[in-house]
């Protein structure tokens, strides 16, 4: 899978977005495939952002990013 290119700015926390965002789209269903792209697009998002976990992203802008590419 590709992954989202994006300017990074502070990666701090950008495994842990992934982590969580992963966990949450399995337990809603997801096929695996959907959950990865929708963890990678939360940690794309993360990483363009200063200050750790403060700068993870809200879903609406998770899933924008994701139907946008």
């Amino acid at each position: 899978m590709d992954a989202f290119a994006v300017d990074a700015i502070d990666t701090l926390a950008a495994g842990d977005v992934f982590h969580g965002a992963c966990t949450l789209a399995l337990a809603e269903g997801r096929p695996f495939e959907q959950a990865l792209r929708f963890a990678a697009a939360a940690a794309a998002i993360k990483c363009t952002r200063p200050g750790g976990i403060a700068g993870a992203p809200t879903r609406r802008e998770v899933e924008a990013m994701v139907a946008c590419r």
